[in-house]
């Protein structure tokens, strides 16, 4: 998925997922961390229960948005973005979905 930015549609589910894998990749037995950006003011509190599913709630120190997402173990994802639209992520297909505001991305290109 895309790298991290400011913007929070895709964008903070996608960070969440690349820095859970980062985080996650050092120490593959933690169930819970924390990660903060300097640059871009996000933070990450993330923990998994014992059915692989994480959850993640993020927030930017800059702007006061905050967001959730949910990773299953299969890799896909749902959560709520800064908005508090709901959205869903479908790994396999790579279709996305914001309920909200209604955009739809495949594999990462915005329809």
């Amino acid at each position: 998925m895309a790298a991290m930015a400011v913007c929070f549609g895709l964008i903070g589910p996608a960070a969440a997922w690349q820095n859970y894998q980062n985080s996650n990749t050092q120490t593959r037995q933690q169930k819970q961390g924390y990660n903060y950006d300097q640059t871009t003011g996000n933070a990450l509190r993330w923990n998994t229960n014992q059915g692989g599913e994480t959850n993640v709630q993020g927030s930017n120190f800059y702007t006061g948005s905050q967001w959730n997402t949910t990773i299953k173990k299969n890799g896909n994802m749902n959560g709520f973005d800064s908005k508090g639209n709901y959205w869903n992520y479908n790994k396999g297909s790579g279709m996305y979905f914001n309920y909200g505001t209604g955009e739809t991305r495949y594999k990462g290109k915005k329809y």
